[in-house]
């Protein structure tokens, strides 16, 4: 019996930290992810969040609840993430009608089909290369090549 009430006040005891050690995986182009580049300033040059982006991916990144955050801070929310250095916005998702591709608040953990993730902020790979040669180096052999041939 004292064995089983000490197994039983162990597991009581290790279940929170078993809980806290499960986190959800994001993607790293989820809105999530993105929204906490936002706050590490990781911004396209001469770009700037205004009070209002700010407050918005705050709110968002704070919030337990996303139905409870406000709806007029979605256009924020939206403009914030295209100042994002990595994001590509696809010009064929783009409404013209209301100019926002966001009509509510996404979840944390969604992925947004109207951008592109072009290069991992934190040094990671990703699907796609933000370099103009194709390289993940950021060279291009073909063109040391030739000019190689040319000296």
């Amino acid at each position: 019996m004292k064995i089983l009430s000490i197994l039983l006040v162990a597991a009581i005891a290790f279940s929170p930290i078993h809980a806290a050690k499960k986190s959800v995986k994001l993607a790293k182009d989820s809105y999530h992810q993105i929204c906490k580049d936002l706050n590490d300033n990781i911004l396209k040059p001469g770009k700037k969040l205004s009070s209002a982006e700010k407050k918005a991916v705050g709110d968002y990144l704070g919030a337990k609840k996303i139905s409870r955050l406000k709806k007029r801070d979605i256009k924020h929310f939206e403009n914030a993430i295209k100042k994002h250095r990595f994001i590509k916005v696809n010009k064929k998702s783009f409404s013209k009608k209301l100019g926002n591709n966001l009509k509510k608040w996404p979840k944390k953990s969604s992925v947004g089909k109207w951008y592109q993730l072009l290069k991992s902020p934190k040094g990671g790979n990703s699907k796609q290369v933000n370099s103009s040669s194709g390289n993940p180096d950021g060279t291009n052999k073909l063109m040391d090549q030739d000019h190689e041939q040319t000296n």
